[in-house]
């Protein structure tokens, strides 16, 4: 017959740690969560469902209570947080891409000044004209000076070459290429794009863009 085990040396059974609010806790994320995912548990554990209409109810001590309204305001201001977050991002993303554009546009001017003086023999009047090409100078007002078409073709050269090396040694998109049509327009004072690309045409300027087809309206006059 066994010995009955006296009732004062029975193992007495811990009770659970009183849960502490969360409200105005300010900790580590990883602690947080451990803290709402107690809660979590605490929430399930005492849930009450109603047989004949499947009702919940809940009881709650008052740090409990205040942790739900601390979760709920924590993901209602980090919900806004990271929609501010993403309007962040696209405005870096923008302000990125036109110092770019800046970027790549100043190198362009200093590549093209670069070229005006020679390496040798170089005389004011080629100091001049990379200042000019730098932007410092001003055209003369009035009638523009006639088009040089060794000029243009050796900015259309250098631009392109530039691109080329930007892309890692891949030749030029031809949106690329539509792009340096556009900036010989602006440096050689072309009245449109399709007057600088014809011109470069003209003038034997190599891998030039698709140009895109047009559509003509022709008017037929009634007998």
């Amino acid at each position: 017959m066994k010995k009955k085990t006296p009732k004062n040396n029975e193992k007495k059974r811990t009770p659970a740690p009183k849960f502490t609010t969360t409200k105005n806790l300010s900790t580590s994320g990883k602690w947080l969560e451990i803290r709402f995912n107690d809660l979590i548990k605490i929430i399930k554990r005492k849930k009450r469902v109603a047989k004949d209409t499947g009702k919940f109810t809940l009881t709650l001590d008052k740090a409990e209570f205040e942790s739900i309204i601390d979760g709920l305001e924590r993901g209602k201001k980090n919900g806004f947080l990271l929609d501010e977050n993403k309007k962040l991002h696209v405005e870096i993303n923008n302000l990125d891409t036109k110092l770019d554009d800046k970027a790549w546009n100043e190198l362009i001017a200093i590549e093209w000044a670069k070229k005006a003086i020679p390496e040798t023999g170089a005389e004011k009047k080629d100091y001049k004209e990379a200042v000019f090409r730098l932007g410092v100078e001003k055209p003369k007002r009035g009638r523009p000076s006639e088009h040089d078409p060794s000029k243009e073709i050796e900015f259309w050269n250098m631009t392109l070459k530039l691109m080329k090396e930007k892309n890692n040694n891949t030749t030029p998109s031809t949106e690329q290429r539509r792009n340096i049509v556009t900036l010989v327009q602006k440096k050689f004072w072309h009245h449109s794009y399709d007057a600088a690309y014809q011109y470069l045409l003209d003038n034997g300027a190599k891998t030039l863009p698709w140009q895109k087809k047009r559509s003509h309206t022709y008017l037929i006059r009634p007998i």
